[in-house]
């Protein structure tokens, strides 16, 4: 056997003390608390509480997690003729499992007993949407009760996917990869930082996008904002479509833009994990996700929520994250996870558990939620703020040029010492020192 390798050459090693400046993955960085803090240090990340919402924001947050009377009372009220009519459209289980939410919890249904008659066509379409729901619900339970061992995948195919795109508008894109930010303090980058700061992408599992449908006027005429921006000297000096800079690319929370040069906008990314020890894990790694969809609608000066939820089993959770600017302009990202208890020693989180109907039925709803929000007020405030927000345009994507800002860190701290360090003093000689050596040399003559 004949081998290409040396023997006499001994294998370079690592030397002790030192760090790969190899980037990280989003994942890396998301299983490390030391890695995710340094990432969220540089980019002004905070955890703050769901009560710390701006103002603006209340009603509309609000709005998306409220989930009362939007199912029928008729349903579970074997006295009204709404009851009857659906006994007549729908399997005995699923009555069962509509009567098992209502006990568990009753605001869900309306106080209106009329809807759900044959000519009611809102009704038609609901039992037509929550059916999917209630199948998902079927394969949760038996799921979770079963002794095989099932991947995270597969709760993704079999209990998450049956409903998670059920009669959305929206564009829900799996998968879709969403460019990193660049850091945004004023906090020296050092060598130690680098294979943190250096990554570039991360895959949440989901991606929910405006459709380009609805972002047309604002792209495709020469007079529309997008092609305005783009060709402003300024914005057109910042990036260069060679380097991944140009606007074209900072126009949308992706990676990659689409075919259409145009605005992208994201309004909410989604985390699966299977094992429950990992959901801190997918917390962390769905808010670098997060960043990026709210750094993009700040370079426009977007003023909106962006939504995140994470899914592990048949646990789901949820977190809003927005940015806020202080007076001297310094950004902060905010995520504040939902949790409508405030009870000292519980979780930070409300969980939905999907193996409970009325739990999986509220996680539905607020699909359904943000897929209105998304299309009807995210699209107003979309419009509103970028034609007529007259912000500062600032780049946001990270590039490969942090590696030269800690050379010129170096470079400026090694001056710094320079200039610092002390000089060697030089002690002049006194009068008696110079007459005693002019006295030894005349002895000497």
């Amino acid at each position: 056997m004949y081998t290409t390798s040396n023997p006499s050459v001994p294998k370079r090693r690592r030397q002790a003390g030192t760090t790969s400046t190899r980037p990280l993955s989003a994942s890396q960085i998301a299983k490390s608390v030391k890695n995710f803090e340094m990432w969220a240090t540089y980019h002004g990340l905070s955890q703050v509480a769901f009560s710390d919402l701006p103002e603006e924001m209340n009603s509309v947050v609000n709005d998306v997690l409220n989930f009362d009377g939007v199912i029928p009372s008729g349903w579970v009220d074997p006295s009204c003729k709404a009851y009857a009519w659906l006994r007549q459209c729908a399997p005995q289980p699923f009555l069962n499992f509509l009567e098992e939410a209502h006990q568990e919890q009753p605001r869900l249904f309306s106080s209106s007993n009329s809807s759900g008659s044959t000519s009611d066509e809102s009704s038609k379409l609901l039992l037509f949407d929550l059916m999917p729901v209630f199948s998902s619900w079927q394969t949760a339970v038996r799921m979770s009760t079963s002794a095989e061992q099932y991947t995270e995948q597969d709760f993704a195919d079999n209990v998450y996917n049956g409903f998670r795109s059920h009669g959305m508008q929206s564009v829900r894109r799996v998968r879709c990869s969403v460019a990193l930010p660049r850091p945004s303090t004023s906090i020296p980058l050092s060598k130690d930082s680098l294979h943190v700061l250096t990554a570039k992408s991360a895959v949440p599992d989901s991606c929910v996008f405006l459709p380009s449908s609805f972002l047309r006027p604002l792209c495709h005429t020469q007079s529309s904002p997008f092609k305005s921006l783009q060709a402003h000297p300024r914005i057109r000096k910042k990036g260069t479509g060679t380097r991944g800079s140009s606007f074209r690319f900072q126009a949308t929370p992706a990676l990659n833009p689409g075919n259409d040069a145009g605005f992208e906008f994201c309004s909410s990314v989604w985390e699966d994990k299977k094992e429950q020890h990992l959901v801190e894990d997918a917390y962390r790694q769905n808010r670098l996700s997060s960043a990026s969809v709210v750094r993009h609608l700040h370079s426009m000066k977007v003023k909106a929520p962006v939504w995140g939820t994470i899914w592990s089993g048949c646990m789901v959770r949820a977190h809003i994250d927005w940015w806020e600017e202080d007076d001297d302009g310094a950004l902060t990202i905010c995520s504040a996870p939902y949790s409508p208890r405030r009870k000292i020693g519980r979780s930070l989180f409300h969980e939905w558990d999907l193996c409970r109907p009325s739990d999986i039925l509220c996680v539905y709803f607020l699909l359904r939620h943000i897929d209105e929000w998304t299309l009807h007020q995210g699209v107003n405030a979309l419009h509103r703020h970028v034609v007529k927000g007259g912000g500062t345009y600032r780049p946001w994507r990270n590039l490969s040029d942090l590696k030269d800002s800690v050379k010129e860190n170096i470079s400026t701290s090694s001056e710094r010492a320079s200039v610092l360090k002390p000089k060697k003093a030089t002690v002049k000689p006194t009068a008696l020192a110079t007459k005693k050596k002019r006295t030894i040399k005349q002895e000497e003559i």
